[in-house]
């Protein structure tokens, strides 16, 4: 479904890699929910524009 900004599937490890240190890089914030171990919610806030998280108007 294109223009969603939210994914309920895993990406790719290198994509996440790739991300987490793009966001590092930029002083952007992440919010993690655990459940004991696991991580059940994870949000990143970050003024960076990524394909899979952009919205068209129209």
């Amino acid at each position: 479904m294109p223009g969603r900004l939210w994914d309920v599937y895993g990406f790719h490890p290198d994509e996440t890699r790739s991300f987490l240190a793009t966001l590092a890089e930029s002083s952007g914030v992440q919010i993690l929910a655990l459940d004991e171990v696991a991580v059940v919610v994870w949000c990143d806030v970050t003024s960076l524009t990524f394909e899979a998280c952009a919205t068209s108007a129209g």
